[in-house]
């Protein structure tokens, strides 16, 4: 089911009369992010609300969130709703994910990127997405089979089965370093998931939040 959900616009998960320091989790896991280096203005209530990241040292952690370990037979869906700007974000920055938090020896780091997705090395799926537009991004993996979505349009798809350990997950930035890979983008709601959504769910989600967005 649902693990992590995130929404910029629910005032459950983030209190912008507050001007917290936490993006709270809305299930009852209290998966919750801790926003580092970010600055009050950096909430807007565009879109509903909407949280903005400049591209210098600013992300959101988690001490509770960590993705789960993978095997060729486990599954996953990652769904972003975002906007990244045509400048200040690298096409291999961490929109959500991480690159040196993870594994080492040998190297397992799995991040959403400007460019795609990484499950390395399992492989890497490429679309560049769309640019200066808020889009949908979900990526399944189901069992060893992966699939990207923009919009609720499937993109790529590929296969590995490729095991993952447990990974840390960084927002806007790798969590493991104070600046590194941080890209220029604005979120408003993350959700994950510990299964493969199938194309008429994803679609369903889709068309619920689309409409916040026009």
């Amino acid at each position: 089911g649902l693990i992590l959900h995130l929404d910029a616009g629910n005032t459950n998960s983030f209190n912008s009369a507050a001007a917290g320091s936490t993006w709270y989790d809305l299930t009852s896991n209290n998966n919750d992010f801790t926003f580092v280096n970010t600055e009050s203005g950096d909430w807007s209530s565009d879109k509903g609300g909407i949280i903005n990241f400049d591209g210098s040292n600013e992300k959101a952690t988690s001490s509770s969130f960590v993705f789960p370990a993978q095997t060729s037979t486990s599954s996953f869906t990652i769904s972003l709703w975002l906007n990244i700007p045509s400048s200040g974000a690298g096409l291999y920055d961490v929109l959500f994910g991480n690159r040196y938090g993870g594994q080492s020896s040998p190297l397992r780091f799995m991040k959403v990127t400007p460019a795609g997705f990484e499950y390395y090395n399992g492989g890497t799926m490429t679309q560049y997405w769309t640019r200066n537009s808020w889009i949908n991004i979900t990526v399944v993996k189901n069992g060893s089979a992966f699939s990207m979505y923009q919009n609720a349009s499937q993109t790529d798809t590929r296969t590995s089965t490729q095991t993952m350990p447990t990974n840390p997950v960084g927002i806007a930035g790798d969590p493991a370093r104070s600046t590194s890979e941080n890209p220029a983008v604005s979120y408003s709601v993350i959700a994950v998931y510990n299964r493969a959504l199938s194309s008429t769910e994803i679609t369903s989600n889709y068309n619920t939040l689309a409409g916040r967005y026009v």
